[in-house]
This record gives structure tokens, sequence and C-alpha cells, in this order.
């Protein structure tokens, strides 16, 4: 394994068992894809990673919709983030009331390498939620899914998922109304 200047590993060891897609099925419109790049905008223009989470609800049949995209406080490099557990309680009290759940969280890279590192492995806020990886710290708009790594947790371990698999795991579909973007950073 080959370790970066803070000792996280940059490449990780194969996957053990072969990613299986599910029948489950996360839903986002335009309008989550804009929130996103919105919200992560502060950390596009500096060349920072950057991370946000996206949260909704579940309408039934194993299909989710995301409906808010909520920014956490993060210490943010060139090359990683860092979301502290107080920023993640401050998320959880925007949005457990509303009975969101956490569906995924979505972080950029500085290069087009969408494959999560051991840092992002270490560093995901759940794995019962998707990862996503936008390239060239999101600077550049892309035509989902294509050139953005979609993750999913498998069998102990981070599946980077073929672009065909990705295509179907999240749907970009037409509007289904507002997405509320929600920032908890400090003001």
């Amino acid at each position: 394994m080959i370790r970066d200047e803070e000792g996280w590993g940059l490449f990780r060891r194969p996957a053990p068992t072969p990613y299986r897609l599910g029948v489950a099925r996360l839903q986002i419109s335009e309008a989550v894809l804009v929130a996103t790049y919105t919200g992560l905008a502060r950390y596009t223009a500096r060349k920072l990673e950057g991370c946000c989470f996206w949260y909704g609800v579940h309408t039934g049949a194993e299909i989710s919709r995301v409906v808010a995209v909520v920014i956490p406080e993060q210490h943010n490099s060139w090359g990683n983030y860092h979301v502290s557990s107080a920023a993640i309680a401050r998320v959880s009290a925007e949005t457990r009331p509303r009975q969101w759940l956490n569906l995924s969280q979505v972080h950029t890279h500085p290069s087009t390498m969408v494959e999560h590192s051991v840092y992002d492995d270490e560093m995901a806020n759940s794995r019962r939620a998707l990862s996503l990886v936008l390239p060239n710290y999101g600077m550049t708009k892309i035509d989902w899914p294509s050139g953005a790594g979609v993750h999913e947790f498998q069998n102990d371990y981070w599946h980077l998922l073929p672009e065909s698999d990705a295509a179907k795991r999240v749907v970009v579909v037409d509007s289904y109304g507002d997405v509320e973007l929600i920032d908890t950073r400090p003001k």
C-alpha cells in the first residue's frame, strides 16, 4: 500500500467478493445536482475537497428520494476533508425532526480518479448510505453518472460500481419538487 504524507493509504486492497446490484434505487433530480454543486462551491473555488450529505425519504418498493442537500461544518484540504462528530450532531439536529434518512454522502476529489481511498473508506459516515465522489473538486459538471464514482458498501468493502450499475442504482428523474439546501456551517 502506498501512503500519503498523512499516513493514509491511497490504494486499497481489491474487493474480496464481486459487487452484486440489488433492487434498491436512489432517485435524484436536477435540483439535487444544482443544490449539491451550489453547496460545494466554496470548496470548489479554492480547489479543496468538500463534502455534503443527501437526505431523503423512502417512497416504497425499495426506492428512496433525495429531498435535501446538507452541508456540514468541515475541515478541508487539497486531498481530503474531515467532518467532526459535533458537526454530524448538528446535521442530525436538522434532519432527525423531519424524519429524513441519510441516503448518501457526496465528496469531491482533486482529479478524475473517483475510487475511494483508504481514508475515504475509514471516514465514510454510514455504511448504509451510498458514497459518491465527484471529480476535479466538482468543477466539471458531469452527465450523470458518467465520470462520478458511486460506491456501495457490501460484504465489508466499499465497491466502486461500474457505470452501468451506477446508472441503475442512482437514477435521475424529472423534477419531483423543491430540494432544500441546508447549510449547518457556522455563519
